[in-house]
């Protein structure tokens, strides 16, 4: 069982309750990375009565071990004895707000997500704030603002970008709950921690596969009015790649670069990203020599999964994987984890 905070609408501390909360992290931004995510809490009639109780509502469940949890509490709503509340992660928060009119940010990437974070506040603040920036990409650059959810364009503009995304709760005692947004091109630590199957294991493998579209031939091709005046690189090779998996080209647009040295760094990251495929595996971890205290979206763990197969007749694999997202089963106390490295 959790304990579980309600705030009212100015992020301060109006009551409480105790609920088994299975509950996920995880990040955002960056290629297909889901963010947080959401939980439906059992509600007993001591509670549901309270006026507290309310859409709009953050929640905020602390762990000794695990980071803080905090979600938005919203519709639907089962309101049969004992009633059910779902709480979504704190990214709803920004998709509750849509800009009135266009309107084109410009400047460094730390600087757009300022103004983003502003756009947010605006109205009604919603105590989200900028958080620990990490790496981001150099150089001006521009974000057209639609009139659509400010979370899905400031998403896409990671994607666009290379930029990841984590939402972290903190509150202090006696100060409004806060949500700030950390960002960087590669959030998290390397633990040093080794994750094991077998004798006084820590992990067991759920599920494991290889997923990605190869490509390790690639072009770039640039911004411009016509393909005449369209800047293109020379093909970019991985050779390792190409004699292990026979080559294969693609030609990559990166519709906002215009010049030359911009878009073959691109290009060369884009060959990094795509040149290998990914192994991903689903772990589910025990808390051995208080291993939860070192889990968070982003860190890098050293895995041994021996009882897993691989194309080319390999069995078993070890190296270093990155956490992804992981869900904590409140009942059992174990952390389901999703992990991934490049082969």
């Amino acid at each position: 069982m959790s304990r579980v905070m309600m705030f009212d609408l100015s992020n301060h501390s109006v009551g409480e309750f105790t609920a088994e909360a299975n509950r996920g992290w995880g990040l955002s931004g960056k290629r297909t990375l889901a963010g947080g995510l959401q939980t439906t809490l059992a509600i007993p009639a001591s509670v549901a009565s309270q006026d507290w109780l309310q859409f709009g509502r953050m929640a905020l469940i602390q762990d000794s071990k695990l980071p803080a949890w905090c979600g938005v509490m919203d519709t639907p709503w089962s309101g049969k004895i004992p009633s059910e509340a779902i709480f979504y992660g704190p990214e709803y928060l920004l998709d509750l707000r849509m800009p009135d009119r266009q309107a084109v940010l410009s400047g460094s990437f730390e600087s757009i997500l300022i103004d983003l974070i502003g756009l947010i506040n605006q109205d009604e603040d919603l105590f989200v704030r900028a958080g620990i920036l990490g790496e981001l990409p150099a150089g001006q650059q521009q974000l057209t603002i639609d009139q659509k959810s400010l979370w899905v364009q400031l998403n896409d503009f990671g994607k666009r970008e290379g930029v990841e995304f984590f939402f972290r709760a903190t509150r202090e005692q006696n100060e409004p709950l806060t949500i700030y947004i950390d960002a960087g091109q590669r959030i998290g630590m390397d633990t040093g921690i080794l994750l094991h199957d077998g004798a006084r294991a820590n992990m067991q493998v759920t599920s494991a596969s290889v997923t990605g579209i190869i490509r390790n031939r690639v072009i770039g091709i640039g911004k411009a009015d016509s393909a005449q005046k369209r800047p293109q690189t020379a093909p970019y090779r991985d050779e390792d790649s190409i004699d292990r998996y026979r080559m294969r080209s693609a030609v990559v647009q990166f519709s906002t670069l215009t010049d030359l040295s911009s878009l073959e760094t691109a290009t060369q990251k884009s060959l990094d990203a795509s040149a290998r495929p990914r192994l991903k595996l689903v772990l589910s971890l025990m808390d051995n020599d208080d291993l939860f205290t070192s889990l968070s979206p982003g860190n890098s763990f050293m895995v041994h999964a021996a009882e897993i197969y691989l194309p080319g007749g390999v069995k078993g694999w070890r190296g270093q994987m990155r956490m992804l997202q992981m869900a904590l089963d409140d009942h059992r106390r174990t952390v389901s984890c999703e992990m991934e490295a490049w082969l």
